[in-house]
């Protein structure tokens, strides 16, 4: 058993070190020339805005140092976690270096002569993109977990691999953009909604809501994330109701998915309210009126996105035909024409499956919460840029069905051994 634990932990390290090496090499592949757009956007924003002096400040709409708007900007629809976070940590690593005291000729004295200017315009995209290439290897990790959590161990390995490889994924990371930051926190967020679904736990269902709120602060369209709450509420009623699981708690059932989802719900709000502040009017923490400037600037770009509006960057969509567009992007060059055939064969398997046998597959329908909610966006244009720059909720549920596609057959006589939620017991812990 030892051995085997090993091994697993081996393949897993060699997809993840795989997978860091798509990652990681070429980070300044545009040699400081800032040839994608929405990058040159969030790191003139970045670099000029400034951390609060004091909690009040941070709340304060109108005049906090940290609010793009207060900088001059006249429009900022992206998510604020990413972007404080990336300012955070640059600051304090300039900081740092810049206690740092070399002799003449050391060595590395260029590379801290970089670090004591890490939080300016030309350097702090060097670390933005190290930070969404750190991220998607936590995706991979965590799609490793709702492999083995749904299926075996096996899959949970060849799902890995498949988002190591995954073209969107390799692009997104190497692009200081909220893309590979959303899709870490929506792959958590699926992975815990199929923990709650299993456990009923608090700590599972509170974990869920600061995931989605964090989410949310990434790319506002994750709120769609509460079609996979509700799906997993669903399969815990399910499992209690008609499969006989935790029979001890079926008396108080309503009460624990009224109590869960309220969590999720509060806590989604309070971890939003935190991480993108200035949505709010402000200017105190209680005060959560929507910013109406915040509010205006979403619906400009809706109608840009609808095509109410005219946009240059739009052009690209008109004429396009709704979802046909996104999924044949998704296809050819999301995840490339041989990955996406397993995934939507994947889907089919595993729809099939779901319809044919519920109570041994019941959990399946969380990945198609995980997947569908995410294509009725708007319009043609904002439904493309989710379907292909936000793999967090198209790549790796697909990867995933991919994984099951090709594992399903050999696990029919297995599953006789699972519990009656269908989790293998020996990994349910997970």
């Amino acid at each position: 058993m030892r051995a085997r634990g090993v091994a697993v932990a081996a393949a897993l390290a060699a997809v993840l070190l795989a997978g860091a090496a798509l990652r990681f090499v070429g980070l300044n592949w545009d040699s400081g020339h800032f040839l994608h757009p929405d990058e040159r956007f969030i790191t003139m924003v970045v670099a000029k805005i400034q951390l609060p002096s004091s909690p009040d400040q941070y709340f304060e709409t109108a005049r906090s140092p940290l609010n793009p708007y207060n900088n001059d900007f006249g429009s900022f629809v992206y998510g604020t976690f990413p972007l404080f976070f990336v300012k955070t940590l640059a600051e304090l690593i300039q900081a740092l270096a810049r206690g740092v005291t070399l002799p003449p000729g050391n060595p590395v004295a260029e590379l801290v002569g970089h670090l004591r200017q890490m939080a300016i315009y030309g350097e702090i995209q060097l670390l933005g993109r190290a930070l969404s290439g750190v991220a998607d290897l936590l995706t991979i990790s965590i799609v490793f977990l709702i492999g083995r959590r749904l299926h075996s161990t096996a899959v949970g390995l060849l799902a890995a691999a498949l988002s190591a490889f995954s073209v969107l994924q390799i692009q997104a990371a190497h692009f200081f953009t909220a893309e590979s930051a959303l899709t870490l926190l929506c792959t958590l967020a699926f992975y815990l909604a199929l923990r709650a679904a299993h456990s009923n736990s608090l700590v599972d269902w509170t974990l869920l809501g600061v995931a989605t709120g964090l989410a949310a602060a990434s790319k506002i369209n994750a709120l769609m994330l509460g079609a996979v709450v509700l799906a997993a509420a669903w399969a815990l009623w399910y499992r209690t109701t008609r499969l006989g699981g935790q029979t001890e708690g079926r008396r108080f059932l309503v009460e624990d998915l009224v109590t869960g989802m309220a969590v999720v719900a509060v806590l989604a709000f309070v971890t939003f309210r935190l991480a993108q502040p200035y949505a709010f009017s402000g200017p105190g923490l209680f005060d959560v009126a929507p910013n109406a400037k915040y509010v205006a600037d979403l619906e400009t770009w809706q109608r840009f996105a609808t095509g109410e509006a005219d946009y240059p960057p739009g052009l690209q969509w008109t004429g396009t035909t709704p979802y046909l567009w996104q999924l044949t992007n998704l296809t050819f060059w999301g995840m490339g024409p041989p990955l996406a055939i397993a995934a939507w064969l994947g889907f089919l398997f595993a729809s099939l499956r779901l319809l044919r046998n519920t109570p041994r597959y019941y959990l399946w329908a969380l990945r198609s919460s995980g997947s569908g909610s995410t294509l009725p966006t708007g319009g043609a244009s904002s439904r493309s840029r989710c379907a292909t720059c936000s793999p967090s909720t198209h790549s790796s549920p697909s990867l995933l069905r991919s994984a099951w596609s090709r594992c399903g057959h050999g696990r029919e006589t297995a599953n006789a051994g699972t519990g009656a939620s269908g989790i293998p017991e020996s990994e349910s812990a997970d």
